[in-house]
């Protein structure tokens, strides 16, 4: 698809960057069932969806439009990075906008049920892809620790596992965030 945008490496170069990552680090948020059919260089020329054949959505929707959380694909995609480059994976970002909760008032938001949805499933599919599958996974970090401007969608929408009022800096920690505590000690 790229053709001669690629750039061209000598030898040498190829010899040299030829197995030279100590590891693989991701950022991943979702899974999505694709089509042939697409016109997007970034989607890779293909059509993405989250609905199944049968008219059934993978998963929750979040705050937008590009996210549901599909738990499974997360294992799937941990299993194939390690297959593929058989490198320890550093998941370094992940997370969940709830829908809605830029609109709701800290004492409201705190209570981020979609967000601790979303954590449960892919921290347990990640547990499942080390203990069962035999990944290499190194590190798990959420995003974000606190809602902060996302350069796409700015203040409006919040992948915090703490709320912060804009406005006064006052931080109330969410659900999410006590899950991902007890997580992170149980996982020790």
């Amino acid at each position: 698809m790229l053709g001669d945008r690629l750039p061209e490496f000598t030898e040498e170069e190829r010899t040299l960057v030829k197995g030279s990552s100590d590891f693989f680090g991701l950022n991943t948020y979702t899974s999505n069932l694709v089509q042939p059919g697409g016109n997007d260089e970034f989607n890779g020329k293909v059509k993405t969806t989250f609905t199944r054949k049968d008219g059934s959505q993978l998963g929750t929707q979040a705050d937008v439009p590009w996210l549901q959380d599909y738990p499974d694909g997360f294992r799937e995609l941990l299993n194939y990075i390690w297959k593929t480059y058989k490198k320890p994976i550093y998941v370094t970002e992940n997370g969940f906008s709830v829908k809605g909760e830029a609109n709701e008032k800290p004492e409201e938001a705190v209570n981020d049920t979609g967000r601790v949805d979303y954590f449960c499933g892919y921290t347990n599919a990640l547990l499942r892809a080390v203990n069962e599958d035999g990944v290499d996974v190194r590190s798990y970090l959420a995003w974000s620790l606190l809602d902060n401007f996302e350069w796409a969608e700015g203040y409006r929408v919040r992948y915090g596992v703490t709320f912060v009022d804009f406005t006064t800096q006052k931080r109330y920690p969410k659900a999410s965030s006590k899950f991902l505590a007890q997580w992170y000690q149980s996982a020790l």
